[in-house]
């Protein structure tokens, strides 16, 4: 929903609205819910992009890194050059990767096998990618889990995990308020 042109014009002369004014409360609301649309819009987008993302990430692992061009690893964050990319990317390329959740611990050990110099910028590595993984989960790219001896893990977000768990909760309606999984503890990668 967008601000009217009438909402618009009144926001002009808003210095002179008291907090009780109900255009106040109006042009608030118009606000929040434009604000709500836009995040969900922005969560959907994000999910499609990881999406094209492992799709694009599961041709190479079939057909060769060689099919990459300069442009598309630049789009995929893995373009090598002068800057490296940053924790945050380098995370979001570790979980898109995995085929099943990680701990923030082994999503620290794939970033040093990777001998990926984003982690000696950290002081405390292990604090900034815990710090990154609930981010990322915060903007619904993640998802938190619970493996089976309590730990918390993260797996990747996408669409295609939404559809299952869509249809898990059909299936399961009784069960479908729980936001997160509990998988068996696995100790191999």
């Amino acid at each position: 929903m967008d601000l009217s042109d009438r909402q618009c014009e009144a926001l002009g002369n808003i210095s002179r609205w008291s907090s009780d004014d109900p255009r106040v409360h109006q042009v608030i609301h118009a606000a929040e819910l434009e604000l709500r649309d836009l995040l969900q819009q922005r969560s959907q987008i994000v999910k499609r992009i990881g999406t094209m993302k492992q799709t694009i990430m599961g041709l190479a692992k079939l057909f060769g890194d060689d099919v990459f061009t300069d442009e598309l690893q630049g789009l995929l964050g893995q373009k090598t050059g002068a800057r490296t990319g940053g924790l945050t990317n380098t995370c979001r390329i570790v979980l898109m990767e995995s085929v099943r959740p990680l701990t923030a611990r082994e999503v620290c050990d794939h970033l040093e096998r990777r001998m990926s110099p984003v982690l000696s910028r950290h002081k405390d590595p292990l604090a900034s990618v815990t710090t990154i993984l609930n981010r990322l989960a915060q903007y619904g790219e993640a998802k938190p889990v619970f493996l089976g001896d309590g730990r918390r893990a993260w797996e990747w977000a996408s669409e295609a995990q939404q559809l299952l768990g869509r249809r898990q909760a059909e299936r399961f309606p009784r069960h479908s308020h729980l936001q997160t999984t509990v998988l068996p503890t696995n100790t191999g990668d």
